[in-house]
């Protein structure tokens, strides 16, 4: 891959972490781990845009949560739950 279009692909990455596409910036990060499997950059800006995606769905779902009847937030679906919620958070403070 040359200069240009890696260049290209960090900025269209960039661009769509910025705007909370996290998929998309995930995808054109991983097209420029492929040239430069080795770059601190590029792994550095793929575990923030990662843990920020699990950080983002554990939100939608603890949202999700907080919005439903009390009598459903009781169910021991609920407790495993919330638990994952509490690992993300906590690797995502650790990547911060």
């Amino acid at each position: 891959m040359n200069k240009f279009y890696a260049n290209i692909c960090e900025r269209f990455g960039l661009n769509a972490y910025v705007m909370g596409d996290y998929q998309k910036a995930e995808s054109w990060f991983r097209k420029l781990e492929q040239s430069e499997p080795d770059s601190i950059r590029v792994l550095r800006n793929l575990g923030i845009i990662c843990s920020m995606a699990h950080l983002s769905i554990a939100i939608q779902r603890l949202a999700i949560l907080h919005t439903q009847p009390a009598r459903e937030k009781r169910q021991k679906s609920d407790i495993g739950l919330r638990s994952k919620i509490r690992n993300v958070l906590k690797v995502a403070r650790l990547s911060i």
